[in-house]
């Protein structure tokens, strides 16, 4: 799927803002796992490349909001990065 600059910049304040149908996690239970046979020289094509595994999608409705449920699940909610990404000033 390629997405135009208007949808790219839709989804992404979707993303980190918690709004729309979807709420977008960061799996880092995964990452950290499959990062522990990863050699130094080989972390940044491989977060590259397997970025997709990382990122969990699910329905609003079925949104994992409770943090001790995300923590046990290894799920930090992409919209808890906001305020660090877009404060700039």
């Amino acid at each position: 799927m390629i997405l135009d600059g208007q949808q790219r910049t839709t989804t992404a304040y979707h993303m980190f803002y918690g709004v729309g149908d979807f709420r977008f996690y960061f799996d880092y239970k995964e990452f950290f796992s499959r990062m522990k046979s990863v050699e130094p020289s080989e972390v940044v094509d491989i977060v590259e490349s397997k970025m997709d595994d990382w990122l969990v999608v699910k329905e609003a409705r079925k949104a994992v909001t409770n943090q001790i449920d995300q923590f046990s699940e290894g799920l930090l909610p992409l919209e808890s990065f906001k305020f660090r990404l877009f404060r700039l000033a």
